[in-house]
Protein backbone atom coordinates (compact mmCIF):
# COMPACT_ATOMS: atom_id res chain seq x y z
CA UNK A 1 0.00 0.00 0.00
CA UNK A 2 3.08 2.48 0.99
CA UNK A 3 4.47 1.40 -2.28
CA UNK A 4 1.33 2.14 -4.46
CA UNK A 5 1.36 5.63 -2.70
CA UNK A 6 5.02 6.31 -3.55
CA UNK A 7 4.60 5.31 -6.71
CA UNK A 8 1.35 7.31 -6.99
CA UNK A 9 3.49 10.43 -5.67
CA UNK A 10 6.36 9.96 -8.37
CA UNK A 11 3.81 9.98 -11.34
CA UNK A 12 2.45 13.21 -9.91
CA UNK A 13 6.35 14.50 -9.47
CA UNK A 14 7.31 13.27 -12.74
CA UNK A 15 3.66 14.92 -14.37
CA UNK A 16 4.91 18.16 -12.68
CA UNK A 17 7.87 17.77 -13.62
CA UNK A 18 6.65 16.91 -17.12
CA UNK A 19 4.23 19.89 -17.63
CA UNK A 20 6.65 22.12 -16.15
CA UNK A 21 9.21 21.46 -19.00
CA UNK A 22 6.45 21.64 -21.70
CA UNK A 23 5.55 24.92 -20.60
CA UNK A 24 9.44 26.28 -21.11
CA UNK A 25 9.98 24.59 -24.30
CA UNK A 26 6.50 26.48 -25.29
CA UNK A 27 8.10 29.99 -24.29
CA UNK A 28 11.54 29.30 -25.56
CA UNK A 29 9.56 28.52 -28.97
CA UNK A 30 7.68 31.85 -28.41
CA UNK A 31 10.59 33.84 -27.91
CA UNK A 32 12.52 32.24 -30.85
CA UNK A 33 9.91 32.13 -33.37
CA UNK A 34 9.32 36.29 -32.47
CA UNK A 35 13.49 36.85 -32.84
CA UNK A 36 13.59 35.03 -35.78
CA UNK A 37 10.57 36.78 -37.63
CA UNK A 38 11.95 40.32 -36.69
CA UNK A 39 15.39 38.69 -37.99
CA UNK A 40 13.89 37.60 -41.26
CA UNK A 41 12.24 40.96 -41.47
CA UNK A 42 15.04 43.11 -40.76
CA UNK A 43 17.27 41.40 -43.45
CA UNK A 44 14.30 41.23 -46.30
CA UNK A 45 14.44 45.18 -45.65
CA UNK A 46 18.31 45.30 -45.88
CA UNK A 47 18.18 43.13 -48.98
CA UNK A 48 15.60 45.25 -50.55
CA UNK A 49 17.16 48.59 -49.67
CA UNK A 50 20.64 47.05 -51.16
CA UNK A 51 18.75 45.93 -54.21
CA UNK A 52 16.79 49.23 -54.85
CA UNK A 53 20.26 51.26 -54.44
CA UNK A 54 22.03 49.71 -56.43
CA UNK A 55 19.45 49.12 -59.33
CA UNK A 56 18.54 52.62 -59.06
CA UNK A 57 22.26 53.41 -59.68
CA UNK A 58 22.37 51.17 -62.89
CA UNK A 59 19.22 52.79 -63.82
CA UNK A 60 20.76 55.99 -63.61
CA UNK A 61 23.58 55.20 -65.64
CA UNK A 62 20.78 53.95 -68.27
CA UNK A 63 18.64 56.68 -68.31
CA UNK A 64 21.54 58.97 -68.60
CA UNK A 65 22.88 56.66 -71.84
CA UNK A 66 19.50 56.45 -73.13
CA UNK A 67 18.41 60.01 -72.64
CA UNK A 68 20.73 60.96 -75.39
CA UNK A 69 19.13 58.66 -77.83
CA UNK A 70 16.02 58.08 -79.40
CA UNK A 71 12.86 58.37 -77.56
CA UNK A 72 11.91 54.39 -77.98
CA UNK A 73 14.42 53.57 -75.63
CA UNK A 74 12.75 55.64 -73.30
CA UNK A 75 9.72 53.20 -73.43
CA UNK A 76 12.32 50.27 -73.15
CA UNK A 77 13.75 51.57 -69.97
CA UNK A 78 10.56 52.09 -68.31
CA UNK A 79 9.17 48.97 -69.64
CA UNK A 80 12.40 47.10 -68.32
CA UNK A 81 12.17 49.38 -64.99
CA UNK A 82 8.20 47.64 -64.33
CA UNK A 83 9.24 44.37 -64.68
CA UNK A 84 12.03 44.40 -62.03
CA UNK A 85 9.40 46.06 -59.74
CA UNK A 86 6.99 43.81 -60.49
CA UNK A 87 9.84 40.82 -59.66
CA UNK A 88 10.78 42.23 -56.61
CA UNK A 89 7.21 42.38 -55.55
CA UNK A 90 6.39 38.38 -56.35
CA UNK A 91 9.78 37.70 -54.47
CA UNK A 92 8.43 39.45 -51.69
CA UNK A 93 5.67 37.87 -51.59
CA UNK A 94 7.36 34.69 -51.78
CA UNK A 95 9.55 35.24 -48.68
CA UNK A 96 6.10 36.61 -46.91
CA UNK A 97 4.76 33.18 -47.21
CA UNK A 98 7.68 31.10 -46.65
CA UNK A 99 7.99 32.96 -43.84
CA UNK A 100 4.18 32.56 -42.57
CA UNK A 101 4.47 28.91 -43.72
CA UNK A 102 7.30 27.70 -41.32
CA UNK A 103 6.83 25.58 -38.58
CA UNK A 104 7.04 26.25 -35.22
CA UNK A 105 10.30 25.26 -33.24
CA UNK A 106 10.12 22.29 -30.79
CA UNK A 107 6.66 21.64 -32.01
CA UNK A 108 7.46 17.93 -32.31
CA UNK A 109 8.95 18.50 -28.85
CA UNK A 110 5.96 20.27 -27.48
CA UNK A 111 3.73 17.63 -28.91
CA UNK A 112 5.87 14.42 -27.02
CA UNK A 113 5.68 15.82 -23.82
CA UNK A 114 2.02 16.49 -23.71
CA UNK A 115 1.61 13.08 -24.74
CA UNK A 116 4.30 11.92 -22.05
CA UNK A 117 2.22 13.98 -19.65
CA UNK A 118 -1.44 12.67 -20.49
CA UNK A 119 -0.20 8.96 -20.32
CA UNK A 120 1.65 9.69 -17.01
CA UNK A 121 -1.66 10.95 -15.98
CA UNK A 122 -4.10 8.08 -16.85
CA UNK A 123 -1.55 5.33 -15.43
Amino acid sequence: MATEHLLSSLKGLLSSATSIAQTRLELLSSDVSVARAQFIKLLVLILFCLFCFFFGLVMLALWIVVYSSESNRMAALAFLTGGFLLAGLVFGFLIMRAIKTMPALFAASIAELEKDRSALNHH
